[in-house]
């Protein structure tokens, strides 16, 4: 599997998954001329992210955990870029796309054991620890900030925890608290929040999801 047809199937799978997205203003026609604005500065960072990570994962893992692990973490990948825009726009992680997240773990899940020949038993248990360790590390969250994190924050790691393991989601929340951590803190420092301002998560979970990609998850 060469490099540039991985690229043109992330290009066209990334075109389909956040074709809303791109039509959120308007037509795709009129919304590649305001695409370069500094309020869609995001769509814009969000777009190029599959097309870097295709190349990474392509070059990193085609002899090393094998192109079926690669397609799996760039699917994630394409996964959070959606969430990661609906936290940020509009502070909502919707239930569709956590059920998409669920009906990636099924595709894998199917391709690990059919495919793969990987014993189910293990995969579920791997998975069954990746759901209690990111979906509790959130509810604990919840509780302890009142309200600080929602409902969504946990489903959302609850399913990346399926999707990863308990040893890959463990990373995934590792970055994104860091993450999160340290622009609160800048943003507190420059004044233009406090302690009680909501931080949408989804963007800081795709951009911990690339770092531990690019760490070698």
């Amino acid at each position: 599997m060469s490099a540039p047809v991985v690229l043109v199937a992330a290009a066209a799978v990334l075109l389909y998954n956040n074709r809303e997205v791109l039509r959120e203003d308007g037509p795709l026609g009129r919304k590649c001329g305001a695409i370069v604005r500094r309020k869609n500065a995001v769509v814009a960072l969000l777009c190029a992210v599959p097309l870097a990570e295709a190349a990474f994962l392509v070059s990193h893992f085609s002899y090393g955990n094998g192109v079926p692990y690669a397609v799996k973490l760039l699917c994630v990948c394409e996964w959070l870029i959606p969430i990661a825009y609906m936290d940020y726009k509009k502070h909502i992680i919707p239930n569709a796309l956590i059920a998409a997240g669920l009906g990636l773990f099924a595709a894998f899940f199917a391709v690990d054991v059919w495919i793969l020949r990987y014993e189910a038993l293990d995969v579920l248990k791997a998975a069954g620890g990746g759901l209690l360790l990111g979906a509790g590390v959130f509810v604990l969250c919840m509780l302890v900030t009142k309200g600080g994190m929602g409902m969504g924050d946990v489903k959302l790691f609850g399913v990346l925890g399926l999707l990863l393991g308990w040893d890959g989601v463990f990373y995934v929340i590792l970055y994104a608290v860091a993450l999160v951590a340290g622009y609160g803190i800048v943003m507190m420092v420059r004044k233009k929040m406090d302690r009680k301002t909501m931080i949408p998560i989804g963007p800081f979970t795709l951009l911990s999801m690339l770092v531990s990609v690019l760490l070698g998850l």
